[in-house]
């Protein structure tokens, strides 16, 4: 995995936070106030865990990971896309419109961030690279963007954009738009990998009776169900020559969603469709199969789980909303990206976390809204006293 270096990523955050601050910005004092104090605050992390993290000459190699996630956090009012640095929050937008980080990855020096921001009238796809925005639709229809990867010099975006009549399954390469869907029905693209000069997405495309699950790999459509039943891929991994693609498939016109993962268009069921259940990312690791999703529990909510080979392992008790919406394995530990609701009902708000090895890891939020969507390790190894 990239590792981050955080002198120049701490540059870049003072920068975001520089403008955020600006005396003429409309936000409340206090809201301005918080952000300095959550600055000051990265300022002590970052430093204290590079200075505990020096080596004299001699010493062992020791590999470190950074946590690095998006989502959103909200005053109440709007939602802000939000990404937090080893459980640090920095918002990406002030508020003034929604908006929602939806995917994160890091590559040498710089984090990228998928997702869209609401201009007044219709939701614009987006980018930030170290917190500047990147407008990937004009805002004339409707855009997201769900999903980012980098390769090389290249940064390839999925999502969809609407010409007012049809919605087309997207990619953009370093901002050129690329259909995969010819507006004949509606398609969405909601992940991407890149392996070498092949570009693979995975979502969904309406065949005038339902939803068929599929991937896309260099344009061409390979169909994952057959159209008789709803279905929906969320998630696509590589490992050699084998694709991995997660998501749902209905038992029926009115039956409960079967979470599942597809490896070569083969199916493989996660759940037996006596509870509603969705697989929403996939990951990969030796001969490991790792699903992360949820299902109803015994009183109908969804509660957050994943599935290792298979295997269910339940990451939140019965008692309120759950839900798990993107895995990483990385040094044989499971980290999870979701959230938890604090009461037994949706609109109680939610607890921003994560899970590593099924334990959860609160984050900072003060808004005490916020929602997780996306995970990305980056790993670093330190040796005498410097970052290599």
């Amino acid at each position: 995995m990239a590792r981050i270096n955080f002198r120049y990523l701490l540059s870049k955050l003072k920068i975001i936070f520089m403008k955020q601050n600006n005396p003429s910005d409309s936000q409340p004092w206090h809201k301005n106030n918080m952000l300095r104090k959550s600055f000051i605050l990265i300022w002590i992390i970052i430093i204290g865990s590079y200075s505990c993290k020096k080596f004299s000459p001699g010493d062992h190699q020791h590999t470190s990971v950074d946590v690095l996630l998006a989502g959103r956090t909200s005053d109440r009012i709007h939602s802000k896309a939000t990404i937090w640095v080893n459980g640090i929050p920095i918002t990406l937008t002030d508020g003034s419109n929604d908006a929602e980080a939806v995917s994160i990855v890091a590559s040498g020096n710089d984090v990228y961030v998928a997702g869209y921001e609401y201009n007044g009238v219709v939701y614009v796809a987006k980018y930030w690279k170290n917190g500047t925005a990147v407008s990937l639709t004009d805002g004339t229809n409707p855009a997201i963007a769900y999903a980012i990867t980098v390769s090389g010099n290249n940064v390839y975006v999925a999502g969809y954009e609407s010409n007012g009549s049809a919605v087309f399954a997207k990619y953009w390469k370093n901002g050129t738009a690329v259909s995969l869907s010819d507006g004949r029905n509606n398609a969405v693209a909601y992940s991407i990998v890149v392996s070498g000069n092949d570009i693979y997405a995975a979502g969904e495309e309406y065949n005038g009776i339902t939803t068929v699950a599929k991937y896309w790999k260099n344009g061409q459509s390979i169909a994952l169900t057959d159209g008789s039943k709803e279905a929906h891929a969320y998630s696509i991994a590589l490992s050699g020559n084998d694709v991995y693609a997660a998501g749902t498939e209905n038992t029926g016109p009115n039956g409960n969603q079967v979470a599942k993962y597809w490896k070569n268009g083969t199916s493989v069921a996660l759940t037996d469709g006596t509870n509603f259940a969705r697989a929403n990312s996939i990951a990969v690791s030796g001969h490991d199969v790792y699903v992360a999703g949820a299902e109803t529990n015994r009183v109908g909510f969804f509660s957050a789980k994943y599935w290792k080979n298979g295997t269910p392992v339940s990451l939140a008790n019965d008692s309120n909303y759950s839900i798990a919406n993107s895995i990483v394995v990385q040094n044989n530990d499971v980290y999870i990206a979701g959230d938890v609701e604090k009461g037994p009902v949706i609109q109680s708000g939610h607890v921003a976390l994560y899970w590593k090895n099924g334990i959860e890891v609160p984050v900072e939020d003060p808004t005490n809204t916020g929602v997780i969507n996306s995970i990305f390790i980056s790993e670093h190894k330190t040796k005498g006293g410097d970052y290599y």
